[in-house]
Formats: structure tokens, C-alpha cells, sequence
């Protein structure tokens, strides 16, 4: 048998035939959706700005689902989160990036694409490089592992009840921790059971225990009427389920972004009835209100959507979920300052993440963790020191990078995140799902969804995470031999 006749060469003809045929029809589709926004845009320089973000924010599925890095997707997900933050605010010429220079909109789109597009080929050379499968594995006992995720799960929902209803009180350090432990736990549990539940490996009652408390745990998220938890926590099941199904579960995420719009569509209204300012609740919802309470916001949101006009652009209606979620805006506004003789941040908000790492239990006085998108808000004249107490502007790493180091620190960002998310996908190529190193990237996985955050806030939450991910392995974990692989998407 000759080497082009192989097995091997005809695997690869195969998986660089449907990559090819995949990505003519996604750029088929993008370049018909350009078309479209081009004949209606007020200014398609704007439009082409945000079309460069969105194809090389769909590179990244592509490669991972053809197989060419296997493992974990952590990065195609970070990089995906940027197709509302960054490309759809300029792909709708959202009123907040309007309001800058035509000509800086597109240099900022090139920018954010040239961004992901380095650190996508940086994860792709680490990524998919040939990996040793290993014999044996740190991992949690199969029945062993689902009663304590169940009991992890079943933990965080009473933790956040206790803490709600003012049950449990705890000095600010110790709810810290614990919140951020059960966080990051929660997080492993939510991807870990639906994946084993895909796989058909959980009883009964498991499932029924698992679907039951990930939902308890969804609606305790938004009964704050913020809604950023909850949608990560399904991303999170729904991306595990697909896994261990291997089948993408169409109807449920069709169902999840049905309500995600409703409930979008009604929270401004429902939080002029609750909220007392902009960040906090000004009652708690009890649980045995949650019927009359979720009732009320789904129908707000369907009377919201019903009279809303979506060629009225000028009404008084409550902003989009891309302007809500855009972060484009506030890199045009750096680059702004910039021109403007600002100086940047000069690595300012990283040089405070030592501090963050303390434990607040240990360091009562120490700064906020959100005290890196603080200095970023008031050096770019968003807030004062004052409005800091009572709102939080999220940032995002990018514009962080940005703020600290213009076009350098984006490249800079773009390596360690290609190079960190490709270690990851090479880790988990062939590690079982219970294994400790998987557990670690769906910690990482998780927080790549959290597109808001700045570095101290991540490296703060993921280091508490790990912990509480350690003494939980200390207890449960053990080595075990394993077969062929089980996790990831492979030709």
C-alpha cells in the first residue's frame, strides 16, 4: 500500500475536504449577510469592520470542529464571545460606536480581527501538535465523582439561598471564598453531568437531580435580574450534553435563546420595579415567589417585544442586548484619548492582581477586584472614584490590554491566550472527563465566557476556583488506567 493510499493519507484528505466545504459555505453565508448589510448600512465602512471580527471569529469553531485541535474548545469560545461584544455593535452601526470617526471604527475592527487572528494561529501550532496518550490518569471515580458534583451542585443552589435571604452570615472574606470555591466547582458540575448524561452513563434519578438543581441554580441567578450567570451555566450543560451526545441539541438551545430574548426584552422594566439603584435588588425574591416573580418578567418582555418597532431606532427603547453587551464602543474611546494625548495605563491594573490574590479573609482592607475596570472608568472619564461604589463598567481583557499598552499590549495578550487555550486543547486531547487536568480547563472554559472581565478579576476568580478544584481532587480524585480517548471532536 502505497503512503498517498494509506489509511492515514486518506483520513487527511477527508478532514481537509470538509474543512474546505465547511468553510466555503460559512463564508457563503457571511458574505451574503455582508451583501445584505452593505445595500442597507449608513456607513459600510463601519459594516467591514465588523465582518473582518466575525470570520475570524468563526475560524476558530471551524478548525476545533473538523477535528484539527482537538480537546477542549476553550478558545473558539473565547473568541466567539467577541461576535457580540466587538463585531455585531459595528455589523448594526449600534448609536454607542456611531458616535466615533468612520474612519477609527474600521482600524478598530482590523485590530480586534488582526488580534484574534494571532492568537488563533498561536493556538492552532500549540493545539494540534501530536500528543503522547498517557496510560493513566488523576480522576474522579465514576460513581464516586457524580454524587459529589450532584452534592457540589445542591451546595451552591443553599449557599446562594443562605446568602439571598440574609440565612448565613459571613464576614466579607469567608463569602468571598466560598462563593468563588462553589463558583468554580458549580462550573465543573454543570459541564461534567450533562456530558455524562449525553454519554448515557448517569441513572435515573441522577438525571433528574442533576436537570433539577442546574435549573434551581439558573433561576437563584436571575432572581438578581442579571442574566450573565445563568446563560454561562447553560452554555456550559449544553456544550457538555453536545459532547457527550455528539449531537447538538437543537430544540433545547433554540428554547434557551427564546427565553434569553424574552427576559432580555423585560428586564428593564423589572428592574425599575426591584432595583433600588443600578447594581443592587432593593427586596429578595423569595423562592416561593419565584412563579409570580418569573411570570411577571415574561410577560413584561412579551409586551416589550410586542410594541417594540425596530425601525423606530430613535424611540425610547431600552437598549439592545449588542449595545448592552458591546465592548467596541469603549476601545474606540481609548483609542480616542489616545489620539488625544492621553497616555496609557502603562500596565497599571496588572500590577495590582498580587494584591487581589490575597484572600480577603486574610487582608479585610485589601482593593476591590474589580479595582483594574475602576482605573480603567475613571482615566477614561466613564466615572468618578465615587460612582464606583454603586456601578461597575465592564471592560474586558482587550481594551485592558489596550488601555495599558496600545497595539503591543494587544499582541501581547493575543500570545499568552493562543499559547495558554493551546496547552489546554493538547492537555485534554486524550484525557477522560472526570480527569483532574479536564476539570481544570472547564474551569477555564467557564471563565472564557465572561467576556466582561478584566485580568485581576479573572486570574483572582480562576485561582480560587483552582483551589477549591485541588481540595476537591485531594478527596476524590485517584489514578486510574484509561482506554482510548473520550473527550473532544476528532476526524
Amino acid at each position: 500500500m502505497t503512503a498517498a493510499n494509506s489509511p492515514a493519507s486518506k483520513s487527511a484528505v477527508r478532514r481537509v475536504s470538509r474543512l474546505i466545504l465547511s468553510m466555503s459555505i460559512v463564508i457563503f453565508l457571511a458574505l451574503m449577510f455582508f451583501t445584505y448589510r452593505l445595500s442597507s448600512a449608513e456607513s459600510p465602512i463601519t459594516v467591514v469592520g465588523g465582518f473582518s471580527i466575525l470570520i475570524t471569529v468563526l475560524v476558530p469553531s471551524l478548525l476545533w470542529l473538523q477535528g484539527y485541535v482537538p480537546g477542549l474548545p476553550v478558545f473558539p469560545l473565547f473568541a466567539f464571545t467577541f461576535a457580540w461584544t466587538f463585531a455585531l455593535p459595528l455589523l448594526n452601526e449600534s448609536p454607542q460606536v456611531m458616535s466615533f470617526d468612520a474612519q477609527d471604527r474600521l482600524k478598530a475592527g482590523l485590530l480586534v480581527a488582526a488580534f484574534l487572528a494571532i492568537a488563533t494561529a498561536i493556538w492552532f501550532g500549540m493545539g494540534s501538535r501530536t500528543s503522547v496518550r498517557r496510560p493513566h490518569y488523576r480522576m474522579i471515580g465514576s460513581k464516586q465523582g457524580v454524587h459529589s458534583l450532584i452534592a457540589v451542585l445542591a451546595l451552591h443552589a443553599l449557599f446562594m439561598i443562605t446568602q439571598k435571604n440574609e440565612m448565613l452570615v459571613l464576614s466579607p472574606g469567608g463569602a468571598s471564598l466560598v462563593r468563588g470555591v462553589l463558583l468554580g466547582l458549580g462550573m465543573i458540575a454543570a459541564f461534567v453531568l450533562p456530558y455524562l448524561i449525553g454519554a448515557g452513563r448517569l441513572s435515573r434519578h441522577a438525571r433528574w437531580m442533576t436537570w433539577t438543581l442546574l435549573a434551581l441554580g439558573a433561576l437563584l441567578d436571575l432572581s438578581s435580574l442579571l442574566m450573565i450567570g445563568a446563560l454561562s451555566t447553560a452554555a456550559l450543560a449544553m456544550l457538555g450534553h453536545t459532547l457527550g451526545k455528539g449531537r447538538l441539541p437543537s430544540a433545547a438551545i433554540a428554547a434557551m435563546l427564546l427565553v434569553a430574548v424574552v427576559f432580555h426584552a423585560g428586564k428593564s422594566r423589572m428592574r425599575d420595579y426591584y432595583w433600588q439603584d443600578e447594581t443592587s435588588v432593593a427586596k429578595t425574591v423569595s423562592v416561593t415567589d419565584y412563579p409570580a416573580f418569573f411570570g411577571q418578567w415574561l410577560s413584561e418582555g412579551a409586551q416589550s417585544l410586542a410594541v417594540h418597532d425596530p425601525m423606530q431606532l430613535e424611540s425610547p427603547q431600552p437598549q439592545s442586548l449588542a449595545e448592552r453587551s458591546s465592548l467596541m464602543h469603549l476601545l474606540l474611546r481609548v483609542r480616542t484619548f489616545e489620539a488625544n494625548g492621553t497616555p496609557p495605563l502603562k500596565g497599571a491594573t496588572y500590577a495590582i492582581i498580587p494584591m487581589l490574590l490575597i484572600p480577603r479573609i486574610l487582608a479585610l482592607e485589601k482593593l476591590r477586584s474589580h479595582e483594574g475596570s475602576y482605573l480603567l472608568s475613571i482615566r477614561y472619564g466613564l466615572q468618578t472614584r465615587a460612582d464606583t461604589y454603586s456601578t461597575t463598567i465592564a471592560w474586558g481583557l482587550t481594551n485592558e490590554a489596550y488601555a495599558n499598552f496600545g497595539a503591543i499590549g494587544l499582541l501581547l495578550l493575543a500570545v499568552v491566550i493562543g499559547a495558554s487555550t493551546g496547552v489546554l486543547a493538547s492537555w485534554t486531547r486524550y484525557a477522560p472527563p472526570l480527569s483532574v487536568r479536564t476539570l481544570f480547563a472547564i474551569l477555564c472554559l467557564g471563565y472564557s465566557l465572561q467576556a466582561e472581565f478584566t485580568a485581576g478579576v479573572l486570574v483572582t476568580a480562576l485561582a480560587q476556583s483552582t483551589v477549591g478544584l485541588l481540595i476537591f481532587a485531594l478527596f476524590f480524585a485517584r489514578t486510574h488506567t484509561v482506554g482510548p480517548p473520550s473527550l473532544g471532536v476528532r476526524g
